[in-house]
């Protein structure tokens, strides 16, 4: 659903296959870690229209630090005015990241294989 809210309380969530936001639809966290895999390796997570993403990684256990993992070979991408604020890592292998149009990436970290960054995106690694 374009304008869905979603909230994910702390813990790992595991997604076969990608995730997809659009429109005016939102995702937060607190605690979270969205681990995206597919049978393919190539399961990403998409972020467009003025949609947001907004989570902050665990502070401890095995994936302490990251907010999103996607598969070896996934993609991150964040389009139109979409909305990508991790207060933590993005850890994409050997993937793809695609900031684009008027989109925003904030993140402590990002491990990727490629990053793209066109049109007037704005892409903060602190």
């Amino acid at each position: 659903d374009a304008g869905a809210r979603v909230t994910l309380e702390p813990g790992t969530y595991v997604v076969l296959g990608s995730v997809s936001l659009s429109g005016t639809a939102t995702m937060t966290g607190q605690g979270a870690v969205l681990v995206i895999e597919s049978a393919s390796n190539s399961g990403g997570l998409t972020v467009t229209g003025n949609a947001s993403v907004a989570i902050e990684a665990p502070t401890a256990g095995p994936l302490a630090g990251l907010c999103v993992v996607a598969a070896p070979a996934g993609a991150v991408t964040v389009l139109g005015g979409g909305s990508l604020t991790l207060g933590g890592g993005l850890y994409v292998r050997s993937g793809a990241v695609d900031v684009d149009g008027t989109a925003t990436l904030s993140a402590t970290l990002l491990v990727a294989g490629t990053v793209a960054v066109g049109g007037k995106a704005r892409v903060r690694i602190s």
